[in-house]
């Protein structure tokens, strides 16, 4: 990537370089990921479970994906709010508040199942391949913390003057890549309309 891709541009980047350094620096990483990640295009190579964080984060904002605490139950959630209304203007958010999904243990989903033996086995599988329930989302273990469902049905909204005094960050975001499954099962399960029943006539 270097070779092919970096070197023959440079006397551009030099250029860009002279003019402004710092938004050169930003825009050279941009420039070489995205040519990293583009190496990495069609790869089905399954991902191991700390893939799927970023921990501890490279910076410590709120944005879509992050894990947090509230601390009057211990319970975790993940940030919701769309990235591009968390993004600080003169020091504020665009909103007010923030929404933010559950995330319900493994154990405590797994209880609820009903069936024989083989039954629950294979509504779990199903559950960690996120095909049984489109308001279940699977969140593997990793770096010390149990796997659990985010429940999309469970959604709160905290007002941002709220939020630090109720919450507390794990330290760890949903890498974006699997943000982005996150956000569009999230968008796809509120987008559901339902078809009305019909009425299928009668077998000639």
């Amino acid at each position: 990537i270097f070779l092919d891709n970096l070197l023959p541009t440079l006397n551009e980047w030099v250029r860009y370089g002279q003019d402004d350094r710092e938004r050169t620096k930003i825009a050279l990483l941009r420039f070489a990921l995205g040519h990293l990640l583009a190496s990495l295009d069609g790869d089905e190579t399954p991902c191991y479970p700390e893939e799927v964080y970023l921990s501890p984060p490279l910076d410590d904002k709120l944005t879509t994906g992050t894990l947090v605490q509230r601390k009057a139950d211990k319970t975790c959630h993940v940030v919701m709010t769309p990235a591009c209304d968390l993004v600080l203007r003169n020091g504020k958010p665009k909103v007010n508040s923030v929404q933010l999904a559950e995330i319900v243990p493994e154990d405590e989903l797994h209880a609820t199942l009903e069936g024989k033996s083989d039954q629950k086995r294979k509504l779990k599988q199903q559950l960690k391949k996120n095909n049984y329930r489109p308001c279940f989302h699977w969140l593997p273990g990793a770096y010390g913390r149990s796997s659990g469902f985010l429940d999309f049905r469970e959604i709160q909204t905290v007002r941002m003057d709220d939020f630090n005094s109720e919450y507390v960050g794990l330290n760890a975001r949903i890498a974006p890549g699997f943000t982005k499954d996150v956000v569009s099962r999230y968008a796809a399960f509120y987008a559901r309309q339902g078809q009305p029943e019909i009425k299928m006539p009668a077998a000639q």
